[in-house]
């Protein structure tokens, strides 16, 4: 029979000797794998091209039912149109189709897309006016506007074909 005082000696020894290489290896190798790893999704999260911020149109609308000459009027009318008053931020129009309950007026080259923007400018900046009128082709008009009657207004990006602004609008008379 040992001793008691062996027992606690082999304790105390075993006490020094420390982690098993073997598990050492494997500690060592799982934390550098993990470390890898996060190095890896940290660069590749800095190396991704951020999504742009959706489109924001800071717009206020008026429609205008410009009424027609064979109304009983003797005086030329301007006819039906559209107008936006940007309030904050710039709108390049070449970029944007405007559509009217569904029907394009601006934007997309189409036979029934025959309103015309007066001033003729490309961007319309903050505190400015941009009048979108019905043309004065001989044609077929693509869309009447009524007094009192609410209209579906959109403007859609054309490159993205999204909707970038939309709004229900009473048509008034001008």
């Amino acid at each position: 029979m040992k001793a008691p005082e062996d027992e606690t000696m082999k304790w105390k020894r075993n006490g020094k000797d420390g982690v098993s290489p073997v598990i050492a290896v494997i500690l060592m190798v799982a934390i550098t794998v993990v470390l890898a790893g996060v190095v890896v999704l940290w660069v590749t999260r800095l190396s991704q091209t951020q999504e742009e911020a959706p489109e924001v149109l800071n717009l206020e609308v008026h429609l205008y039912n410009g009424g027609t000459s064979d109304e009983g009027s003797s005086a030329a009318t301007d006819g039906d149109y559209l107008e936006f008053t940007v309030l904050s931020g710039s709108v390049k129009w070449s970029n944007y189709k405007i559509t009217i309950a569904g029907t394009s007026i601006y934007g997309d080259g189409t036979s029934g897309d025959d309103w015309t923007m007066s001033p003729s400018t490309t961007t319309t900046t903050a505190g400015e006016t941009i009048k979108f009128q019905e043309g004065t082709s001989s044609g077929p008009t693509p869309i009447a506007i009524d007094t009192g009657e609410t209209y579906n207004i959109k403007i859609i990006n054309i490159e993205q074909q999204k909707v970038v602004w939309e709004k229900d609008v009473t048509a008034v008379s001008a």
